[in-house]
């Protein structure tokens, strides 16, 4: 095939038809929306354009904050290629939308539309296939403009934070102040965009449409993502608690078959499970009054029986296994957002509370501990006879081709590790939860610690190998970080601390409200505490530790740990990090954020 050249215009190019030579310019990027959804140049007359009033059309008016125009190659929807080829119907939806929306689009809303596709819809499922995210949503967006502007929204933002960390990646200190000033913009842009949802939501909140009360849920589920990769948790709490309250107005029950819904589609439960779980990241951050749905159905109804009529009729006892990794998730899901606000309400509490509720807290630890080990136990045999495996350090094929192993069976068997993952971090929380604000893990657990660590690790590993090394920017859930972060915080081992630290920096993914590089400042932050006590002779002899103090005065300290027979070496320098501190102290509320006040990060600042 003769290769493709372009041909620079000529003269003759440049004539129309009546002898006129044509006269090319910069297309113009102000107007009105209304002018530029025609593609026609605008008068731009204040407030209402002429182009407008004189076609008797209505003038949308004048968009204050605009994108940055793009630059290079468009390449958005190439990196999805492989999700759409893996997915013929996810891709067959998303062609739908690009010709379905039923009111104009800017180029603008088009580009984070386009972005929202095919970049963070593959993250935001980076973890579990998700109906919500990947056809809900997308279904709402073109039929429902307020689900619409909520989705430019959140493709705005994410695309700047991608754009953010690319240049940051390649040239930090010259690109910092330009780098934030553009990610300014996509902010700025997806706010507006976020309040024209709004306004639309306030058009119908008088009217009786019974798909409604989703359209709100879902713009939540969207605000609330959008204010997470921006770091607003103030602002994302509020999101949240905004949708918990329409859900507790339900009056939701859970019941052995699901949940107890009036909605007017399937897909309600799934929206309500989905706030669940961003509830149970929430609760550490700042959410009241959450919804106590899965507490009473785990702590009050035999949630023992419901696991073991889950399996094959035996109980959950020896031999006997879930039919599908769907079945198991929906079994654990309850018992882990249980977990959540138990652990929370534990960390919250100082303690004198924590010891004046101890009697009902132990019965409900041992209650988890019990229903937890027992879903592991259940869960294990299902992987071996599924997978071969319960470690999943390396792909089985089980007889399939390369690349069936690649797409359906990668898929789900990094499903079954997440959520092994999850229940091992889940087992160790549940026994430190009643441990004082200053008390340490017992040594016996540390071996569990590493355990955990080990696992997350490796389930690192095989989520960037699937999404060619790269970590996801966003996930609705909390899997990878919580496992770090619980595993390292209270461990005596000073190597699993560095270990954990290490990883959350190279993972950076933003789980829920849990942020992988925040969490590794404050580990870190918890590791320099330590280590000052060490120094001054204050603390306990660190094996492994030595310090050097330079002729300023400035102390380092050096760690020397082994990791499966590799020896790894960790810097702390011993001074508090005042970006973290910074960082804090602009989040509303995170003076009572559970690890802020037990490592009291922010007593110093009045």
């Amino acid at each position: 095939m003769a290769p493709v050249t372009m041909k620079s215009a000529t003269p003759s190019d440049n004539v129309d038809g009546h002898g006129r030579v044509k006269r090319f310019s910069k297309r113009s990027r102000t107007g009105c929306r209304t002018c530029r959804a025609r593609r026609i140049k605008c008068d731009e007359t204040p407030g209402q354009c002429t182009n407008c009033t004189s076609t008797k059309r209505i003038c949308e008016g004048y968009e204050v904050c605009r994108i940055p125009p793009a630059r290079g190659p468009r390449t958005a929807k190439a990196s999805a290629a492989s999700v759409c080829i893996q997915n013929p119907s996810l891709a067959t939806l998303q062609r739908d939308i690009s010709s379905r929306v039923q009111w104009k689009v800017t180029s603008d809303e088009s580009r984070c539309l386009s972005f929202f596709q095919y970049r963070s819809v593959p993250q935001l499922v980076a973890f579990f296939d998700s109906p919500v995210w990947q056809r809900l949503i997308l279904q709402l967006c073109y039929n429902e403009p307020a689900v619409f502007h909520a989705v430019v929204a959140l493709g705005a933002v994410n695309q700047g934070h991608e754009s953010a960390r690319r240049r940051l990646a390649h040239n930090p200190r010259p690109a910092h102040r330009k780098t934030l000033q553009s990610q300014e913009e996509w902010y700025l842009f997806a706010l507006e965009q976020s309040g024209r949802s709004f306004a639309l939501l306030n058009k119908r909140r008088m009217s009786e449409d019974p798909y409604l009360q989703t359209v709100i849920l879902v713009c939540c589920l969207l605000f609330v993502m959008c204010e997470l990769l921006h770091r607003n948790i103030a602002t994302a709490i509020t999101h949240v608690q905004s949708g918990l309250r329409i859900l507790n107005a339900l009056k939701i029950e859970r019941h052995v078959c699901g949940l107890n819904l009036t909605g007017p589609s399937a897909f309600d439960e799934l929206v309500v499970e989905s706030f669940l779980s961003l509830q149970g990241s929430s609760v550490f951050f700042g959410t009241r009054e959450p919804l106590p749905v899965d507490q009473s159905f785990v702590f009050t109804q035999p949630y023992g029986v419901y696991l073991g009529d889950c399996t094959d009729g035996t109980g959950a006892g020896a031999g006997s296994c879930f039919s599908s990794l769907q079945q198991a998730r929906k079994v654990l899901s309850p018992l882990q957002h249980t977990l959540w606000l138990f652990v929370a309400k534990c960390m919250h509490a100082d303690d004198a509370e924590r010891a004046a509720m101890y009697t009902a807290l132990e019965n409900q630890q041992h209650l988890l501990l019990t229903y937890f080990t027992r879903f592991l136990h259940v869960f294990d045999a299902f992987c071996l006879s599924t997978y071969g495996t319960t470690t999943f350090e390396s792909a089985c094929s089980r007889g399939l081709s390369g690349a069936e192993v690649n797409t359906a069976e990668r898929r789900a068997r990094r499903g079954a590790e997440l959520t092994r993952l999850s229940v091992l971090s889940s087992i160790l929380s549940v026994k430190n939860a009643l441990l004082g604000a200053a008390q340490a893990q017992p040594p016996q657990y540390t071996a569990e610690s590493i355990g955990v660590l080990d696992a997350a690790e490796n389930a690192m590993r095989n989520v960037k190998a699937d999404m060619h090394g790269d970590s996801p920017t966003l996930t609705p859930q909390s899997e990878i970080v919580p496992a770090l972060f619980l595993a390292a915080l209270r461990c005596p081992d000073i190597g699993v601390g560095c270990r954990a630290i290490t990883a959350a920096r190279e993972w950076g993914a933003e789980e829920g409200f849990l942020s992988a590089s925040m969490c590794a400042d404050i580990l870190e932050e918890a590791l320099r505490m330590r280590l000052q006590r060490g120094f001054e002779g204050a603390g306990e002899v660190l094996e492994g530790v030595s310090f050097d103090v330079r002729g300023d005065g400035r102390v380092t300290a050096r760690i020397l740990y082994d990791v499966h027979g590799e020896e790894k070496e960790h810097v702390v320098v011993l001074e508090r990090n005042e970006a973290l501190v910074a960082d804090l102290l602009a989040i509303d509320g995170s003076r009572d954020w559970p690890c802020v006040r037990a490592l009291g990060l922010l007593d110093h600042v009045l």
